[in-house]
């Protein structure tokens, strides 16, 4: 899968994974996820990394072990972490 196409699905599954929470707006490679260093990130609460990395796991059919902290620093951190997955498969 080309890392453009994997970045469009990861962002269609963050808004998917969060529409019954949140009102999610245009998403970039460089969105921030989760608030660091007075940052305000999209993700404001555990409960929706829990949403966001099942519906990953999900669709993307990986393994939940494979997402850490630093997976959820921005859009393009977190497609980094898929993609390497996926290649490894």
């Amino acid at each position: 899968m080309e890392r453009k196409e994997l970045t469009e699905k990861v962002k269609e599954c963050i808004k998917s994974s969060l529409s019954d929470v949140k009102n999610v707006g245009e998403l970039t490679d460089d969105t921030p996820l989760i608030a660091e260093d007075g940052k305000s990130g999209l993700f404001d609460n555990s409960l929706c990394v829990l949403e966001v990395t099942s519906g990953l796991v999900t669709e993307f059919e990986v393994d939940p072990s494979i997402f850490k902290k630093e997976s959820f620093k921005t859009v393009s951190t977190l497609v980094d972490t898929i993609e390497e997955a996926l290649k490894n498969k």
